[in-house]
């Protein structure tokens, strides 16, 4: 299903439609949802959705949007008596119960022994004596087939209107036209629970959790990573602090870029401008601190840009958690200076992408520029737009104030996050 702009539509990844009943089935529950209560389905925390009101309006307006749905159980077709092939996108059950008793007019179908017998007593009393127990004058004759058994039945929505259950057959007919075997009920019951142990691995995978005692330090609890990250989806943060791809995002690549300039810019201010004294403040990290080794005035190149990744990293994940969002982000708040310096920052990277594709069709303007965005070429005396509007914005980062909390600070939460690997568990 696309979108009407032509895009794909968001709708899409949450459910699917079946134009053969109008209706819109879940991916997840496997049931149909009404177009009209879209919304709150995906905020129903029970099926593990976790959407903000937001998104979910954006998707039950797309859906609506899809053509010949309907939206009451009195416009919905009736389910032909003979079995029929599965509905594909609604959830199987297998091993059920048929009533036989008029058969032409009534189609119960339940999962449960006990539901059937209740079936009986209730809407067919007379069928097995008072009570539902066969009376004695009954009692030697054969008994009638008051129920079978069933190999696979469905259901369109699990409550209220039309959540009746009715019987289906063996092949389950998929969109690309070829048939799937029902397997033994023991082997679904065994895909069942291995599908919901996958999902349940997946989800203690992306989703950080309290910590361990034996894993969280006293310089990590007074940090308080772990309780500001907790339910956070992991594959996410990681996501946020990944190197960019010039393809995708020109703008975050080109600041990523020339911050390798920036770093060597300051390594060779250290060697050329700093004495010894400037460089034994520098080392300071804490007030009322008597430091006798000056910071070391030299470095090489690797170690250089591998201790400067972070700050990489910080300014990417400020930049990727602008805006509205599809999914929960850590809270901070950028101050007015902050969110100032940052918009100078996306100008200056923007006028720099457009310089570098401009002198992409000349290779002597190319060359020319490569010392302002790229990491090679002779050290520059002073530096350019980009660098200075970088270096302008982490000071504002490093120079705010804490009043309330520390996590209101971005590059507090921007270091919460770096302290996450990938297979779990704080570094």
């Amino acid at each position: 299903m696309a979108a009407p702009d032509g895009g794909p539509d968001p709708a899409s990844k949450y459910f699917t439609d079946c134009p053969q009943w109008q209706l819109v089935f879940c991916k997840t529950c496997e049931h149909a949802v009404w177009p009209d209560k879209i919304a709150s389905h995906l905020q129903n925390k029970a099926l593990g959705y976790q959407i903000k009101p937001g998104v979910a309006q954006a998707v039950q307006a797309a859906i609506q949007q899809w053509p010949d749905l309907i939206y009451r159980a009195t416009d919905l077709a009736a389910v032909p008596d003979p079995p029929m092939p599965a509905i594909f996108g609604l959830k199987i059950h297998t091993n059920g119960f048929r009533c036989q008793i008029k058969p032409g007019e009534c189609h119960f179908v339940c999962l449960k022994h006990e539901t059937i017998k209740s079936h009986l007593s209730k809407v067919h009393p007379g069928s097995r004596g008072r009570k539902g127990t066969r009376s004695l004058a009954t009692r030697d004759l054969p008994a009638p087939e008051l129920y079978k058994g069933i190999r696979a039945s469905q259901r369109f929505f699990t409550s209220k209107t039309r959540s009746e259950y009715f019987e289906i057959e063996v092949e389950v007919a998929e969109p690309n036209g070829r048939a799937t075997i029902l397997s033994s009920g023991a082997q679904q019951v065994k895909e069942r629970l291995d599908r919901r142990m996958e999902l349940v691995a997946e989800t203690e995978r992306r989703e950080l959790g309290d910590g361990e005692a034996d894993e969280v330090n006293p310089w990590l609890t007074r940090t308080g990573w772990v309780t500001y990250l907790r339910d956070q989806d992991r594959q996410k943060l990681l996501a946020s602090v990944r190197e960019p791809d010039e393809a995708r995002d020109p703008i975050l690549a080109t600041i990523w870029k020339a911050m390798d300039v920036m770093f060597e810019h300051c390594q060779e201010s250290v060697v050329r401008r700093a004495g010894v004294f400037v460089r034994l403040e520098a080392v300071w990290t804490e007030c009322h601190q008597t430091k006798y080794q000056p910071l070391p005035a030299y470095m090489e190149a690797s170690r250089v840009w591998a201790h400067g990744r972070p700050w990489k990293q910080v300014v990417a994940f400020i930049l990727r958690t602008q805006g509205e969002q599809d999914w929960r982000v850590p809270k901070y708040r950028l101050t007015s200076k902050q969110k100032s310096a940052l918009a100078e920052l996306r100008e200056a990277a923007g006028k720099q992408v457009e310089k570098d594709s401009e002198a992409s069709s000349d290779r002597g303007s190319a060359a020319s520029n490569s010392s302002d965005s790229g990491t090679g070429g002779r050290y520059p005396t002073r530096l350019r737009g980009l660098q200075q509007a970088w270096l302008r914005f982490c000071l504002r980062l490093l120079s705010q104030k804490i009043h309330r909390s520390e996590y209101s600070s971005p590059l507090v939460c921007a270091l919460a996050v770096l302290s996450k690997r990938v297979a779990g568990g704080l570094l």
